[in-house]
């Protein structure tokens, strides 16, 4: 994250200034850098904190980073930026044998509407951020694993957004989820269509989705034009959620 065009340019603090245009209250990522020492010396605009911290800045008082990718010069991974407390928080290990790591970052938080509503409360949204592989195989591998770990984490009754990249070009995951966790993917669920983000230029490919249990969709959308088109490879997606009523 944070460089474009080959990596040439560097573009993350145009992210900074454009994921408050967005107005959410948790916002799922991939491929933060945690460390990388080449492009600190490379990039003087580089910073110093972290990508995380510094795509934060004063908007999510809230971060979470889970390490996938290790390397010489640094790592990188998923994080889910949050102006919601995260209670518990795990990073997990999907990864496929013999393929490159991936993970499953978690974490539980409790709804906006849980300061207005005693009812809600002691709701917490299990939260789940992920990145998928791009070879079937592995992909399948860590399908599974995901599934085993979501399942593991959380009751029948809980609510859960699972959000990130699936490289899911076949569209092979909608039924499983469904029938396996009861998860509706929230464009989907408004449009009749799986969300159209890859290549960010011109989008012909559902590769990124948020899949939701629990809430209703009130909203759903693919911001595209600039900014968002220079930004990355991908464009963002999003929903509005109404927790479902006990």
């Amino acid at each position: 994250m944070g460089l474009c065009r080959r990596n040439r340019r560097f573009v993350l603090e145009e992210i900074r200034r454009s994921l408050p245009l967005l107005k959410a209250d948790v916002i799922f990522l991939q491929e933060v850098v945690g460390r990388n020492d080449r492009h600190q010396k490379t990039f003087g605009e580089w910073p110093t904190s972290g990508q995380l911290e510094f795509l934060a800045a004063d908007d999510w008082n809230f971060t979470l980073y889970g390490k996938n990718a290790a390397y010489e010069d640094g790592h990188h991974g998923n994080a889910i930026l949050s102006s919601l407390p995260l209670h518990e928080t795990e990073n997990i290990d999907i990864s496929a044998p013999n393929a490159e790591a991936r993970g499953l970052l978690y974490c539980t938080l409790a709804g906006p509407a849980a300061s207005q509503s005693p009812s809600l409360k002691q709701k917490l949204i299990h939260c789940f951020c992920t990145h998928l592989g791009i070879s079937v195989r592995e992909r399948r591998e860590q399908f599974h694993r995901m599934l085993e770990a979501i399942k593991g984490r959380s009751s029948a009754e809980d609510a859960i957004i699972l959000a990130g990249d699936f490289n899911d070009w076949q569209r092979m995951m909608c039924r499983p989820l469904r029938e396996t966790l009861g998860c509706e993917e929230a464009f989907k669920e408004l449009h009749r269509r799986l969300p159209r983000t890859f290549p960010a230029r011109i989008p012909l490919l559902s590769l990124d989705r948020i899949y939701t249990r629990g809430f209703r969709v009130q909203h759903a959308e693919i911001p595209r034009g600039r900014p968002w088109n220079s930004l990355s490879d991908h464009l963002p997606l999003l929903v509005e959620l109404e927790p479902l009523n006990e």
